[in-house]
């Protein structure tokens, strides 16, 4: 699966920087901790792709400082398709 995510430039650069730290590349630092994320939860019930999305928008959301919140586009869950793209690749 190849993932594409529009990112403030403060955010890549605190990527960037973590990796640097690690002595890892951007995405190999970014796969580890997708992998890192549990497979499933305790009481979590099956849930739909978009539900499992959703979760994890709100994860991210929780770990982003309020000022960067602030800079991304103001219709960004209306127009979500033109600011995310995922194609999978088999």
């Amino acid at each position: 699966m190849t993932l594409t995510i529009k990112l403030p430039p403060s955010v890549e650069a605190n990527l960037a920087d973590a990796a640097k730290r690690e002595g890892v590349s951007v995405e190999d630092f970014v796969l580890r901790k997708l992998k890192e994320l549990p497979a499933s939860e305790p009481g979590r019930q099956d849930t739909t792709p978009s539900d499992y999305l959703a979760q994890l928008a709100a994860r991210f959301r929780a770990s982003m400082p309020e000022e960067e919140w602030n800079r991304l586009p103001p219709d960004y869950a209306t127009n979500l398709k033109e600011h995310l793209h995922a194609s999978v690749r088999c």
